[in-house]
């Protein structure tokens, strides 16, 4: 803890996914659930795991890349608009947090830090999977990729919660 010297900081931003949270599994049953209802052929989760981390659409567009060689405009827009309806239904069936997430956490409570969780991921179903997993309780905010215009790496988020 040393590097960041996080003793004396008041505030702490995390990011949601691949950062506290292990969402792959379900970002990959989603997937397939989509694929399956526009009777496209499925993938493995392995392959979701190389695929996700650059926001929604790249995450359909790779997909339909590698099954159909091409992205075709209105295909990645149905298959974008079914995954987003199917994973947002249930977005914490499989996610969990990763190791050691919960204690940094309670330390941060312990020590009076405030703690935003900031994501690309829409509000709605993160603060979903914050409340799922129990971990609502140790932040102040919970900003989602929907909530100003611009999206992460664009500092805005970060400014908002600076101020």
């Amino acid at each position: 803890m040393s590097v960041a010297k996080l003793a004396s900081r008041e505030l702490i931003l995390f990011d949601l996914d691949g950062t506290l949270v292990d969402s792959a599994s379900d970002l990959y049953r989603a997937m397939n659930m989509s694929l399956t209802a526009l009777q496209l052929p499925t993938v493995t989760e392995a392959q979701v795991r190389t695929w996700i981390g650059k926001g929604t659409s790249l995450f359909c567009q790779s997909t339909l890349q590698y099954l159909t060689g091409k992205v075709d405009p209105e295909q990645h827009q149905q298959l974008l608009a079914t995954f987003l309806s199917i994973y947002n239904a249930d977005p914490c069936v499989d996610t969990q947090p990763f190791n050691g997430v919960v204690e940094f956490l309670d330390w941060g409570l312990a020590n009076n830090k405030q703690m935003i969780c900031v994501t690309n991921k829409p509000e709605q179903p993160a603060r979903a999977i914050v409340e799922a997993l129990g971990l609502g309780h140790y932040f102040v905010d919970v900003i989602g990729g929907d909530r100003f215009e611009e999206r992460k790496p664009h500092p805005r988020q970060l400014l908002f919660c600076v101020d």
